[in-house]
C-alpha cells in the first residue's frame, strides 16, 4: 500500500469522530428546533425540551418535555416528560420517511383539566391538531410548506409507562390523581407514514380515548360511591326520626298519666 494512501486512511480513520461529532451536533440542533417549532406550530401550544441528544447512531435522549396549557385554562403544563429515551434509523432522516423503532416514556405527569364550558384541555389541544392539519391539506397551503417540514413519521412502538394522570376543573384548585394502565400504540403512521400533524392527530386520538374512559369510569365510581352514601345517611336520619319521634310519644305518654293522677288525688 502506497504510503500516501496509508496516510489518508490513517487521517480519515482519525477524523471519523470528529466529523460524527460535528454531523451529532448539527442534527440534534436541528432536530431540537424543529420539535418545538413544529409542536408549538400543530398544537397551538408552546412545546419546549431542554435537550436533544444523539447517544449513540441509533439513540437519541430528550431531556424535559413539556407542553403548554391551551387558553383558557389555569394550569401550567398539559403534558410533563422529565426524560424519554427514542430509539431510531438516524439514516433515516436524510431521507423523506423517519423510521423510529421505539419511543419509551416513564411516569409521564398528564393533566386533565376541564374548562368552564366542561372542554378538556386534551380535547382543545387536538382540536387545534386537526385545524392545523386541515389547513396544511388546503390545496392553497401546500407549496407554502418546506419539503423539511413535510418529512413523514413512522413509529414502530410508543410505550407509555407509569403514567401520572390528574383531573382537575379550572374552577378549583384541587386535583383528583387516578390510575391508569401502561398505554402501548404500535405502527403508529403505517408503513408510508404520516406527516407530523396527522401522527400526533392520531397519537392524541388514542392517548385522549384511555385517558377520557378512564376518567369517566373513575367519575362513574365516585358518583355511585356518592349515591351509596347519601342512601347510607337517608336510612340513617329516617332510624333517627322514628327514634325522636318514638321518644316523643313516650314523653307525652308518661306526662299524661302524671297528670291523671293528679287529677284523682283532687278528687273527693
Amino acid at each position: 500500500m502506497p504510503r500516501k494512501t496509508a496516510i489518508f486512511i490513517l487521517f480519515t480513520i482519525l477524523c471519523l469522530p470528529l466529523l460524527y461529532g460535528l454531523f451529532a451536533k448539527f442534527v440534534e440542533t436541528k432536530i431540537h428546533l424543529l420539535i418545538e417549532r413544529e409542536g408549538t406550530e400543530i398544537t397551538n401550544s408552546e412545546v419546549k425540551i431542554d435537550s436533544f441528544n444523539l447517544a449513540q447512531l441509533s439513540t437519541a435522549n430528550i431531556q424535559n418535555f413539556s407542553v403548554l396549557n391551551p387558553d383558557g385554562f389555569s394550569s401550567a403544563d398539559i403534558f410533563k416528560i422529565g426524560a424519554f429515551v427514542i430509539n431510531l434509523d438516524i439514516l433515516s432522516l436524510l431521507s423523506d420517511k423517519v423510521d423510529i423503532e421505539e419511543i419509551k416514556i416513564d411516569q409521564p405527569n398528564i393533566l386533565v383539566e376541564f374548562n368552564n364550558q366542561l372542554q378538556s384541555n386534551l380535547w382543545v389541544i387536538r382540536s387545534n391538531v386537526l385545524a392545523k392539519t386541515k389547513l396544511i391539506n388546503n390545496a392553497e397551503n401546500k407549496t407554502k410548506v418546506s419539503s423539511f417540514n413535510r418529512k413523514k413519521l413512522y413509529i414502530k412502538k410508543l410505550e407509555i409507562l407509569n403514567p401520572l394522570v390528574e383531573l382537575k376543573y379550572t374552577a378549583s384548585q384541587n386535583t383528583i390523581p387516578i390510575k391508569i394502565q401502561n398505554i402501548k400504540l404500535e405502527n403508529l403512521g403505517g408503513n408510508t407514514g404520516k406527516f407530523p400533524e396527522e401522527l400526533t392527530n392520531e397519537i392524541l386520538e388514542k392517548l385522549n380515548f384511555q385517558i377520557t374512559m378512564k376518567s369517566q369510569r373513575y367519575l362513574n365510581d365516585q358518583i355511585s360511591k356518592i349515591q351509596s352514601e347519601k342512601k347510607n345517611l337517608e336510612k340513617k336520619f329516617d332510624k333517627l326520626k322514628k327514634n325522636l319521634k318514638l321518644k316523643s310519644q313516650g314523653i307525652e305518654s308518661d306526662t299524661k298519666l302524671k297528670l291523671e293522677k293528679e287529677l284523682q288525688k283532687l278528687m273527693p
